[in-house]
């Protein structure tokens, strides 16, 4: 086993890949064509016991064939069925092998109560062997399941010699023998082909995705820029949504960046925007979304945090290393306009961003009167929220103020 194993590594298992990534990609991909494939044995071979089922009642008015075949029939259509709601590969084998191995059997015993093996029996023994192939399985279980049923004939048949012809059984062994040869084969070479499309396919899907992550990520500072949030971002907000968990929507702005840049140029201007991005990017850590809007313009979606300590860590900690990087000794403000949303009302990212940005005005008013960096945080709990900051802009009074 181990030396076929080393032999036929490449179709021994349709989703063996070296890689863990890939395997689980071809695990998904490989249990909805196995779950399809079982669905079409069944009922193929269910179709073909049925018409077997009237061939002998019409023309050898024989019963017991009749009453077999039909349940076969029923016995496939029930495990054809029965597949979809199975989520894992080696159940769907197990079934695939468990009808044709049962109506294996069931051939055999119809034989030995007729004491020989009709022309009818031989064809559908060629049919069990020649179904295989249509369930993506690798060459293992195509083996275990040739095996299978090449075992139940050859022992129950050359146990009862006696009840047999002779020539019977040699071209039985012959018929086995050459159709599940072929069989095999066919299974070693779907396997291949199947591997290698799933490799293609997945390769493919990486690329695809690798371009999509490139086009949606600002290529200065690597956070996701606006187009992320024109065309995806309303997805994501949506699943914020649907966790049930209460939530912070901010518009970030680092105060007089255009003077900064004016005066220690673009090159230093750049060194503050990344540093930026990784302060925040390292703070919320997989509970947060950065967006770069363009220039020193920044949306944040966050939670489980405080947003008057987390902004508070993002300003020392931005002063901090800027001062361990550069020659330059300043202090870089910014300031946030920040939105406490509850995830029970829909708002729309227009909405919201809308709303964040008028608090952000309000926090830039604040500026030289409120310590770094300035902070406004008001709530949103109903839809008409909206409409009131927006009339309210530069007017109203921020609920609360970092100080």
């Amino acid at each position: 086993m181990k030396y076929l194993h080393h032999k036929f590594a490449p179709v021994w298992n349709v989703t063996g890949f070296d890689q863990d990534d890939l395997q689980a990609y071809s695990q998904d991909q490989m249990l909805h064509e196995t779950r399809r494939g079982l669905m079409t044995l069944c009922i193929l071979i269910s179709c073909i016991l049925i018409a077997e089922a009237w061939f002998y009642f019409a023309l050898l008015n024989d019963s017991t064939y009749l009453y077999t075949c039909l349940l076969l029939a029923g016995l496939g259509f029930h495990l054809g069925f029965s597949c979809l709601s199975i989520s894992e590969i080696k159940p769907l084998h197990l079934m695939g092998m468990c009808i044709l191995v049962v109506s294996g059997t069931a051939f055999v015993l119809l034989a030995q109560q007729s004491g020989s093996f009709s022309t009818l029996q031989f064809i559908s023994i060629v049919m069990l062997f020649m179904v295989i192939p249509i369930i993506p399985w690798g060459l293992r279980e195509g083996l275990i399941v040739a095996g299978l049923i090449y075992g139940t004939f050859t022992f129950s048949t050359w146990g009862m010699y006696s009840h047999f012809n002779a020539e019977n059984l040699w071209t039985l062994q012959f018929i086995m023998l050459g159709s599940g040869i072929v069989s095999l084969v066919l299974v070693a070479r779907n396997a291949a082909i199947r591997k290698a499309d799933i490799k293609s396919r997945f390769e493919l899907e990486q690329a695809h995705n690798r371009i999509m992550v490139l086009s949606n990520k600002d290529p200065l500072t690597g956070a996701w820029n606006r187009r992320f949030f024109a065309e995806q971002f309303e997805e994501n907000l949506q699943n914020w949504n649907n966790a049930g968990v209460p939530y912070y929507f901010a518009c970030l702005d680092i105060d007089d960046f255009k003077p900064l840049n004016d005066t220690y140029g673009h090159a230093y201007g750049d060194k503050v925007l990344k540093y930026l991005v990784y302060i925040i990017n390292f703070l919320l850590g997989d509970q947060g979304v950065l967006i770069r809007m363009g220039g020193d313009e920044f949306v944040l979606v966050f939670r489980d945090h405080d947003p008057r300590h987390l902004f508070k860590q993002i300003f020392d900690k931005l002063q901090k290393r800027i001062n361990e990087k550069t020659t330059e000794r300043m202090t870089i403000g910014f300031s946030v306009g920040v939105i406490n949303v509850d995830p029970a009302i829909d708002f729309k990212t227009s909405d919201l961003y809308r709303s964040a940005d008028v608090a952000l005005y309000q926090a830039k008013d604040g500026k030289g009167i409120n310590k770094l960096p300035n902070v406004v945080i008001r709530s949103m709990g109903k839809a008409k929220d909206v409409e009131n900051i927006a009339m309210q802009k530069g007017k109203f009074a921020p609920l609360a103020v970092q100080k």
